[in-house]
């Protein structure tokens, strides 16, 4: 972590025990999430604060590779390796129940800025979005246009979706 005030780097962790896109803050930035086991032997989804005090574990069930943290700071996603699958979850923080939402490789993903609906891409390179409100997948908030595309990132009002395409 890197102070802006001073400039010069705060130590939080080992070096090397965190997935490289394991980490967020809280939408407040009292509170940062990161995924331990890449190089350690006490992997996990833990939690500390904002000042990198109070270390504590949240999951061992899971090592995710990456996650990320809703804009209302209620859900967590995060993706894991399971052997030769991946799959992503959502999990209310509070209760911490994980729910699959896909058995793909949605390696980006991305979280609305005015709510919790969160976009991902899986192999299948179709865009889908997935609400709280019902706990699946929502297949008709992303029109057709969105196959063949990844690297979804949603407008600041949360009315579209901005992605790559690979083909024309």
């Amino acid at each position: 972590m890197t102070d802006l005030d001073s400039g010069g780097p705060k130590y939080i962790t080992r070096t090397g025990d965190v997935y490289r896109l394991g980490y967020d803050w809280s939408p407040d930035g009292s509170t940062i999430y990161y995924s331990r086991g890449y190089m350690a032997d006490n992997g996990g989804i833990w939690i500390m604060n904002g000042d990198g005090s109070e270390n504590k574990l949240i999951s061992d069930k899971f090592q995710p590779y990456t996650l990320s943290i809703s804009s209302t700071g209620e859900y967590i996603a995060f993706m894991v390796q399971g052997g030769d699958k991946d799959a992503l979850f959502v999990s209310r923080l509070q209760e911490f129940s994980p729910v699959k939402i896909s058995d793909d490789s949605a390696y980006f993903f991305n979280w609305a800025s005015d709510n919790d609906r969160l976009a991902y891409y899986g192999s299948d390179s179709v865009i889908k979005v997935w609400h709280p409100s019902d706990k699946r997948v929502q297949k008709g908030m992303v029109r057709e246009i969105a196959k063949d595309g990844y690297y979804p990132v949603w407008a600041r009002n949360g009315g579209a979706i901005l992605f790559i395409r690979d083909k024309v």
